[in-house]
This record gives structure tokens, C-alpha cells and sequence, in this order.
């Protein structure tokens, strides 16, 4: 019977030729690997499929997204950008020959990500799944194979927790460390998709539920720390219910009012203003974080954090020496990536100004040298290797006078997003030393 509807699924399908009859209902066919797991989904090799009737069917490795293996049945190919697979049963197959023709053998492909999430032991998490279609704050890991996500600290303490909102999918994602009451950091990706301006910021900060200890809403020194958003409430405002995920006490870090206020929020309105994507097809993947562990300069192992300061719960809450960020900007057109990173020392007064930042603005393989972390680490091997290593800046601004007149504008606009008016020290040192590029 089973050979029967294997023959009516061949014919449904309108494969000419499929069915290479064969002795035993429970012969595996010619061309099925000899190895893998069912709806296996792989990374990508170069495939050379040589069909029954003579034709050989040729995939290029750069042109396919994933490929996925059911046992007995066959296979399904997933090109970049369709929005269907093309399908093949293993019956109307002879072989398939991965990487360089050599001769036909078929060998297991081999994993070109090996460091990414879903290769952690222990885990469950999946390679490609849709997003959240529904307004979320969960504790999971089932998104951790998106790009923007850093390779996740496996230890009992740390949780990752997913802010989402229908029907803009993610708002961001974050790593909370539950022994230090901290965040260990935050990720966001900006398109057309998530950036709509459709609503005004509603301040309302609140503890975060989703994890075992989280701050409460206040610090008890709010005169000498803001509540220093990581996810920013300026980069969220397509919602109200996208706009108040923002306020979760696990997206900020305590940070200096002159800080928060001065060249943080100058380079967050960069971002929007010249870092984000200006067309609807590219993706920027946005890390922001702080931090909280120890850090290596110029081969020397320093404290990450400066001092300690308390919620209005009593918490222990750890003040960064610290903040960085990190880019990585795909265009679709070249399918293509590139990356840089910005790290800034968080002091309570002269604190260096955006142009300063950004002048000395470092590769992605410097700032996992400094952190420990392992960043953008779901891309491919080759490509992480190359597009890690190499500090490309890029501003999609249109013009100098426009860029200018940008920053003035960002500067007025981003103080509603500051917790502490009489903080507020605007950083305009950057209008004077600012090098266009």
C-alpha cells in the first residue's frame, strides 16, 4: 500500500518519470542521503541534482536559503526571496552531489554556522520560524536563530525575553541576568516594517514580569541616574502597545543624566537619521548594551562596572563603565552585509561628543575582543569572518546642510525621551568637529 501512495504522490505532483520502481516497499531510494533527520532543515552547499530522466538541476549555494529533508518522501528548496519551495521526491532522483562535482558521491552536508545559536547543546532552537503575530512579553529562546541576536550566555542565571506587538512582529529582544539584575543586552532590527511614526511616547516605566528579578520602576538615586533606555521609546513609535514595551525596567541601565542626555542620545538619533534603511527592502540589526562584565583594552582585563546603585525595592543595580552599540545593515539588492560598531566610556561629566564616538568607531571583532560576546553570530561563518573584520560606516542622510539641520531637529525631538528634564544637557560639540563623510 505504502508503494501505492508513494506512486499517487509522484503523479500529483506532475513529475514525469518519477518513480523509479523497486524491489521492496522498504528500499530506500538511490538518491535519499544515507543520514539525516526528518524536516531537517541545512544550510545551504551548491546542489547538483541529477534527475531520472537525463536533466541535472543545478543550485547554487548563494542563491538558496535553506533546504529541507523528509524522510522517504523527499526534499524541499527554499530560494532567497520566494515566498514557495521547490519540491523534489527522492523516487525521481538518481543522485545528488553537494559542493564541487566530484564524482557523485553524496556527502552529509556539512554545518557552515557552527557557531550559531541553534548549535548550542541543550537547545531546541530552530533555524527559521516566523515572528510572533501577536502582542507578547515571553521568557524564550525560540527566536534566538534571528541575526540581530548575540551567541546567548548559556549559564542557569540568564533568560532571554521577547517584547512583541501585532502586527509589527518584535519589538526587541533582550538577555536579562537574574544574579546581576541586569541586562546583558538589547537587540531590535529597524525596517519599513517596524518604524511607522503613528503614535506619540506615553512614559510608563514598570518591572518586567517576564523574568525572575527584575528592578522595580524607579531608582532611588534619580538625580544622579537616568533611566537610560537601550531599545529606544523614539525607535518605537508605530504603536502605543509597541511604544510602552519599551519601558521594561530590563531595557534600561542606569546611566548618567549627562550621558543618557549628551552623546547617547545624539548617537540614537543618528540611527534614525542616518543609519536606518531608507527603502523598503534593506534591514538594519541593531545590539545596544552596556557593560556589566569584566572588559580587555589593549590586552588588559579591567572591571566592567563603576559602582552600585539601588532601586526603590532595595536591589543591588550595577552602574556600566561602558555603552556601546552595534550595526549590521544587509541590502537586499547586492545581498550583501556590513558592520561597525561604536563603544563610549560612561562618565558623569565630559563625556566625549558623538563625532568623537564615531571617529573612533571600531570593527565588530574589536568589540567581541573588549565584551566576550560573540555577536551576529547566527551569519554564516565565511561571511561573519569577513564582514566582522572589516569596520564599514555608511550615512543614507542626503546632504551635509540636510544631516545638519537633522541633528538640531533629533536633539529637540529626543529630549521628550529623556526620564530627567533637569538633566538634560544637550551635547552640541559634535556641530563643531563633526567630520562629513
Amino acid at each position: 500500500m505504502n508503494k501505492y501512495i508513494f506512486a499517487l504522490i509522484c503523479s500529483t505532483m506532475g513529475f514525469t518519470g518519477l518513480w523509479a520502481q523497486t524491489s521492496s516497499e522498504t528500499q530506500q531510494p538511490a538518491a535519499e542521503p544515507s543520514s539525516y533527520t526528518s524536516d531537517e532543515y541545512t544550510d545551504p552547499l551548491d546542489m547538483h541534482i541529477y534527475l531520472d530522466n537525463g536533466n541535472i538541476v543545478d543550485y547554487e549555494a548563494t542563491n538558496l536559503d535553506s533546504v529541507r529533508y523528509l524522510v522517504g518522501v523527499g526534499l524541499k528548496i527554499y530560494l532567497k526571496n520566494a515566498t514557495t519551495s521547490v519540491d523534489y521526491l527522492f523516487c525521481q532522483m538518481t543522485k545528488i552531489v553537494y559542493g564541487v562535482e566530484s564524482g557523485g558521491t553524496t556527502p552529509t552536508p556539512t554545518d557552515n554556522n557552527v557557531n550559531a545559536n541553534w548549535n548550542i547543546a541543550g537547545t531546541n532552537i530552530p533555524q527559521s520560524k516566523e515572528d510572533p503575530t501577536s502582542t507578547t512579553n515571553q521568557s524564550t529562546d525560540q527566536y534566538a536563530w534571528r541575526l540581530e541576536y548575540p551567541h546567548i550566555n548559556t549559564s542557569s542565571t540568564c533568560q532571554r525575553v521577547v517584547k512583541a506587538c501585532s502586527p509589527y512582529g518584535i519589538t526587541y529582544s533582550l538577555e536579562w541576568d537574574n544574579a546581576k539584575i541586569a541586562n546583558r543586552w538589547t537587540v531590535y532590527t529597524m525596517s519599513a516594517k517596524n518604524n511607522a511614526k503613528n503614535v506619540s511616547r506615553k512614559e510608563a516605566f514598570k518591572a518586567d514580569n517576564a523574568v525572575t528579578t527584575s528592578p522595580s520602576n524607579s531608582y532611588t538615586e534619580s538625580t544622579t541616574y537616568s533611566r537610560g533606555h537601550l531599545c529606544p521609546a523614539a525607535d518605537r513609535l508605530a504603536s502605543q502597545d509597541q511604544n510602552g514595551q519599551t519601558f521594561y525596567m530590563t531595557n534600561m541601565q542606569p546611566q548618567y543624566g549627562n550621558h543618557n542626555s549628551g552623546v547617547w542620545n545624539t548617537l540614537e538619533g543618528y540611527v534614525r537619521s542616518k543609519w536606518q534603511p531608507t527603502n523598503n527592502n534593506d534591514t538594519l540589526y541593531v545590539v545596544k548594551a552596556a557593560t556589566i562584565d569584566n572588559v580587555t583594552l589593549n590586552g588588559t582585563s579591567s572591571a566592567g562596572t563603576i559602582t552600585t546603585t539601588t532601586d526603590s525595592d532595595g536591589n543591588t543595580l550595577l552602574v556600566p563603565k561602558y555603552f556601546y552599540m552595534a550595526f549590521l545593515y544587509y541590502t537586499k539588492e547586492t545581498d550583501s552585509y556590513k558592520a561597525f560598531a561604536l563603544w563610549t566610556e560612561h562618565l558623569k561629566s565630559g563625556n566625549p561628543s558623538a563625532a568623537t564616538v564615531i571617529n573612533n568607531r571600531i570593527s565588530i571583532d574589536e568589540l567581541e575582543a573588549r565584551t566576550g560576546i560573540d555577536f551576529f553570530c547566527n551569519l554564516p561563518d565565511d561571511i561573519e569572518a569577513t564582514v566582522e573584520a572589516t569596520c564599514t560606516y555608511w550615512d543614507y542622510s542626503s546632504s551635509a546642510k540636510e544631516r545638519m539641520d537633522d541633528d538640531f531637529e533629533d536633539a529637540e525631538e529626543n529630549r521628550e525621551d529623556l526620564e530627567d528634564d533637569e538633566d538634560i544637557e544637550t551635547d552640541i560639540a559634535f556641530k563643531n568637529d563633526f567630520i562629513w563623510w
